[in-house]
């Protein structure tokens, strides 16, 4: 099986969805949201996910990232807060990915130091727009995905491709993306560049068990 009509089809999909959000056809997301994000599970399975170690979680971090997607398409602190876990869930994934891979710890050390000052502005930018129960949420999710990121460099350190450092930033972009539209500035142009890099990092993660 072929994985480039799953990654022809997540990006015809979310083609759809910016055209959507452009035009203010929000119930489209509803639709052609998930089907973007089936696009990556179907690219990861295809790039034979399923058979090794790396893959599998990788895989699972996918699963929850699809999950995460779907539960943010509602607007309420319910749907906030589950969105959060599942993605946190999936980047604690991403982590045990590259843990049962090569990870070098220089490479984590190093890395993690940058990643720290970033999220302290991080999270001083969000903390007064935050909701009070949300705030622990939001800390905590800055911490997860960045130790993440910090094993993605431990990861290229140990000899692994760089492609999982590259889809692992983007992905941190793409929750800037996400913590600014939900809490300092809501508006499309969050979503234009967002989005994109969202699902370029996810299709990234998965093409990453070809190069395992």
């Amino acid at each position: 099986m072929s994985p480039w009509p799953w990654v022809v089809g997540t990006g015809c999909a979310l083609i759809g969805v910016l055209v959507c959000e452009s035009m203010g056809r929000l119930r489209g997301r509803w639709v052609l949201k998930p089907l973007a994000s089936v696009g990556f599970l179907g690219a990861a399975i295809a790039w034979g996910a399923l058979g090794t170690r790396y893959g599998q979680w990788v895989l699972a971090g996918l699963v929850l990232s699809f999950v995460g997607d779907v539960v943010l398409l509602g607007r309420a602190r319910w749907a906030l807060l589950g969105g959060i876990g599942a993605f946190a869930l999936a980047h604690v994934a991403y982590g045990v990915a590259m843990c049962v891979d090569s990870l070098e710890g220089w490479g984590v050390m190093v890395s993690l130091l940058p990643l720290a000052l970033v999220g302290g502005v991080v999270v001083r930018q969000l903390w007064p727009h935050v909701p009070g129960p949300l705030r622990g949420a939001v800390v905590g999710y800055v911490v997860v995905i960045s130790v993440m990121v910090s094993f993605a460099a431990g990861s290229v350190a140990g000899g692994r491709g760089a492609i999982r450092l590259f889809a692992a930033t983007l992905f941190y972009l793409s929750d800037l993306s996400v913590a600014r539209d939900r809490f300092l500035d809501a508006g499309l142009g969050n979503r234009l560049w967002g989005l994109p890099a969202y699902y370029v990092a996810q299709i990234l993660f998965a093409w990453s068990v070809v190069a395992h």
